[in-house]
């Protein structure tokens, strides 16, 4: 029954992160979800807590984020993003300007080669499992596992650029932090 919610979980993200652009081409993979039936939930009542913005006033992309959880580390230095992390440091959300589009000065960089760079089989991270994955005409989203945590990342195309807002969290926060993410992701512009 766990692992019955768990996917049922996973899938009310999913559509949240859908529900962002309606006129996008769906592309996803289906894979079996992981059992996630040995991890405890560690659950929090996620409809109290407290929400501000982060916005990148250098390349134009604001997200929210829970500050009673999530504690900001500083714009880095470049002034490209953030990171915040939990209490523990066991969890984070990483919002930044996103650098695969300089890879090639001659090409053109779009939405959808930084889709396939980014869901391509990659040997060099083999601890990555990509569970569900979607491209829109603006962005894309992809979801997993990786090194024993959950990943929820969502990429978008503002500005002439790519920003990148990443969540982690550790399996046994999967109910709070699945509620977290239907907010941080909803506002990530």
């Amino acid at each position: 029954m766990t692992n019955i919610n768990s996917i049922i979980s996973s899938i009310i993200v999913i559509l949240v992160l859908l529900g962002c652009d309606h006129q996008g081409t769906e592309v996803t993979e289906n894979k079996t979800t992981r059992d996630s039936a040995a991890a405890t939930e560690t659950e929090q009542d996620t409809s109290e807590l407290n929400y501000k913005s982060y916005c990148n006033d250098r390349y134009g992309f604001c997200v929210d984020y829970p500050s009673d959880i999530l504690i900001p580390q500083g714009e880095s230095d470049g002034g490209d993003g953030q990171t915040f992390t939990s209490k523990d440091g066991q969890n984070t959300l990483a919002v930044f300007r996103d650098y695969d589009d300089m890879l090639s000065e001659n090409a053109k960089f779009t939405i959808a080669s930084a889709y396939q760079m980014e869901t391509k089989e990659n040997s060099d991270d083999p601890k990555k499992e990509i569970t569900y994955k979607k491209l829109g005409k603006t962005f894309f989203v992809i979801s997993g596992y990786n090194a024993g945590k959950i990943f929820y990342q969502k990429t978008i195309f503002a500005n002439d650029q790519l920003a990148t807002c990443i969540l982690t969290y550790k399996e046994s926060e999967k109910s709070t932090y699945d509620q977290i993410s239907k907010h941080v992701f909803t506002s990530f512009k």
